[in-house]
């Protein structure tokens, strides 16, 4: 039985297209000389000179034909299953293996069974497709075709344990079957245990296995993984053991851009790429200029590619894209009704309502055009199979008022689609070292969560604040550390300490550990996950603390609250700290510039917000947070606490006094960029903040209208910054 490498399925037993073909065919040129085909032979050996210069449309025709002359032709029948097969055109394939069934008289091949079995699966059969391979299973245990073929089927249906469990069954039956092996190395890496995978995919390198697909997988590995620099070297090793494969090349380029290694990225794309016709090389431009935040340049990169590209959807989705930064930048809408009349053009063109229905929606949205998004949403199917819509449907679903249905959506979303933020660590990823007493945590606490890196200076004040506006316990995530953090931490005696050395990274930026210890630790507590640079201020917090809120929101059911980040910072940006135990972060760094806006989203809490001081510095990042759930409702964390799942929002708001510019918050973020830890986005925005913050005039915040000092809660009600009601 070969192994498509590729797809990582069973392809049937040893063969080609033309298995069943005479192989004594000449060449293209004498097929010309049959002026009349009337045998079942002739139209055969027609359609093999064909597919032997691989003009397989030309093929089809002529085994189309011999259906015609011959009804009871098998073999017209068989190479046109083979074609469809080839072509991904699975129910076409199944129809002619069917039709081949129908037609044979006597004993039926193994591989023909196989064949048909794998039509079933892609076209959704999946049980008359798993009888098929069961009964290879018992019938031909002699055989692997029925083991692999199940393992198929269990991970069609998202059953990772009977699929493992098939796989190894299969490696102990045929210790010696590679494919098996690589088979088995492919469904680690979709578990995203990505080590083991690594050590069975090694040991493949030398052996009959394709190499080529060990390296690409070996590859791939480290990229997913987040190991951005091993996922560059071994790229590198494709594209050069490779270099007419311009694939490697690209994702060579794209590793680069994660590393944020322009100059070398760009020599490479000039080098390789820069001529190719194929689309996906070409925007490898488009990305290099979007890493570098050079957003004019990208444009006019894209005006080009649509001149040389004017029907390629790519081109126009990448247009989007920019267009969507570019007014999280400007608040400027226009560039969003350009784009979005562009895609409709393109829509009409193409006889398609439902082509780019999930772009049109999210334009929609920011322009504020919910009618027009729910007329979109209309359109789409109860289950659409595609994450984006998914979402989309769930926005439309929360939107009309049926919250538990918008959370059965996500739970799906996280069901079939394998979000990786919610997925509980590995063990022993999150070890407790903390000495204090785990006693029972009354409901209606208010639990503090958070994950932290050197951060022994910041800490004093941040556990001081907390405590004073009525928070219980603190469940702290210590990221390894070197600066007495965690010995700081342990010596509180309401403080859980939880130590990893694993990359912040590859948890998905810490949503993997906050979401498995809100999920443990959290059930009915009201749980409050902030950052360790971030103060709560939420109404009449002075006064009344946090209770008065979570007390308000248990009355009315509400369980969830937006907020955003107000960066904070002094006149001049420099350092006010005075010693490891300094808690003036309120005193010292109190100003904020007043200009934000929000744009609506398809994910809970619906709000991306940009502005204040980081606008001033050239960047726009999303400053949404939704810094407190109530847990055990099924909320999860899917972007630090920028996005959520579906939860009922609070009718109050907040803001967190963002810190991140106190301090030497210049040297911590040359650190961190040193120290590579976090996702490439990240250390793009750092390396912008410092490259901008260099290059603005000495006082050039002074001069700003919005600046304003900030004194209490009151004041950003009064300054319609935070909202609450009558009844609060």
């Amino acid at each position: 039985m070969n192994f498509d490498f590729r797809q990582g399925v069973s392809s049937g037993p040893s063969s080609d297209l033309g298995r069943e073909l005479p192989n004594n065919a000449a060449s293209n040129e004498s097929a010309l000389n049959l002026r009349r085909v009337n045998s079942e032979s002739e139209f055969l050996k027609l359609g093999n000179l064909y597919l032997q210069g691989s003009h397989t449309g030309e093929a089809a025709a002529v085994f189309k034909r011999l259906i015609q002359s011959f009804p009871e032709s098998v073999q017209g029948h068989l190479n046109l299953a083979l074609l469809a097969e080839t072509k991904g055109n699975w129910p076409e394939a199944l129809k002619h293996w069917e039709s081949c069934f129908d037609c044979r008289k006597d004993e039926i091949p193994d591989w023909w069974k196989v064949k048909k079995a794998k039509a079933l699966l892609e076209c959704g059969r999946l049980g008359l497709a798993q009888r098929i391979y069961s009964g290879f299973a018992t019938k031909r245990p002699d055989k692997d075709w029925g083991l692999l073929g199940l393992a198929e089927i269990y991970e069609k249906r998202g059953l990772a344990e009977k699929e493992e469990a098939v796989l190894k069954k299969a490696i102990r039956k045929f210790p010696d079957n590679l494919s098996i092996k690589f088979r088995y190395a492919i469904f680690l890496r979709r578990l995203e245990r990505f080590k083991v995978s690594d050590e069975q995919l090694s040991s493949l390198l030398g052996t009959q296995v394709n190499q080529k697909e060990v390296l690409a997988n070996l590859a791939w590995n480290a990229r997913l993984d987040r190991e951005y620099q091993l996922a560059a070297n071994r790229f590198k090793v494709l594209s050069d053991n490779y270099p007419y494969d311009l694939n490697y090349k690209r994702i060579y380029v794209l590793c680069l851009i994660d590393l944020m290694n322009f100059d070398q990225a760009q020599k490479c794309y000039d080098e390789y790429l820069h001529a190719s016709k194929n689309i996906s090389d070409r925007l490898v431009q488009v990305g290099l200029f979007k890493g570098q935040y050079k957003l004019f340049e990208a444009n006019q990169e894209i005006l080009k590619l649509q001149t040389e590209f004017p029907d390629e959807p790519k081109v126009l989705l990448e247009k989007v894209s920019l267009a969507v930064l570019q007014y999280k930048r400007s608040a400027n809408a226009e560039v969003v009704r350009e784009v979005l009349n562009e895609l409709e053009s393109f829509c009409i063109k193409n006889h398609d309502e439902l082509l780019f229905v999930g772009q049109r929606t999210r334009l929609n949205l920011i322009l504020n055009q919910t009618d027009e998004a729910e007329k979109l949403t209309g359109l789409l199917d109860e289950e659409t199979g595609v994450k984006t819509l998914e979402e989309i449907r769930a926005w439309s679903t929360h939107h009309g008022g049926d919250l538990e249905k918008a959370k059965a959506i996500w739970d799906d979303i996280i069901l079939n689609f394998d979000v990786a933020q919610v997925k509980e660590p590995d063990l022993g990823v999150l070890n407790r070292v903390d000495s204090n007493s785990m006693a029972q945590i009354a409901d209606d606490s208010v639990l503090v969560f958070t994950a932290i890196r050197n951060e022994r200076w910041r800490l004093p004040w941040f556990l001081k604040y907390y405590r004073s506006i009525g928070c219980s316990k603190f469940f702290i995530i210590d990221n390894d550390s070197n600066d007495g953090s965690l010995e700081y931490l342990n010596s509180q005696d309401d403080v859980y300490v939880f130590w990893t050395e694993q990359s912040y990274a590859k948890s998905r930026s810490g949503m993997q550990w906050i979401n498995s210890l809100v999920k443990k630790y959290g059930d009915n507590k009201w749980c409050l996950y902030v950052d360790v640079d971030e103060a709560l201020i939420i109404p009449e917090i002075e006064q009344t603390g946090i209770r008065k809120l979570t007390e308000y929101m248990s009355k009315k059911g509400q369980e969830a609250m937006f907020a955003f980040m107000l960066d904070m910072c002094s006149l001049d940006f420099e350092s006010k700290v005075t010693g490891p135990d300094y808690t003036d972060f309120f005193q010292d760094y109190n100003y904020f510039v007043n200009d934000y806006h929000f744009t609506n989203i398809p994910i809970c809490p619906y709000k991306f917000t940009v502005g204040g001081v980081r606008k001033l510095i050239g960047r726009n990042e999303n400053q949404t947070k939704t810094p407190i759930i109530r847990g055990g409702r099924n909320i999860k964390f899917l972007s630090s606490s920028h996005l959520i799942t579906p939860a009922n929002l609070s009718d109050v708001s907040g803001v967190l006094l963002h810190f991140k510019f106190a301090g030497d918050f210049k040297s911590n973020l040359e650190s961190d960029l040193k120290n590579n830890t976090r996702i490439p986005h990240c250390n793009m925005r750092h390396r912008s903040y410092l490259e901008n913050l260099n290059s603005l005039e000495p006082g050039f915040l002074r001069a700003n209208e919005s600046l304003e000092r900030y004194k209490s809660s009151e004041q950003l009600v009064r300054l319609g910054v935070i909202q609450k009601t009558a009844d609060f």
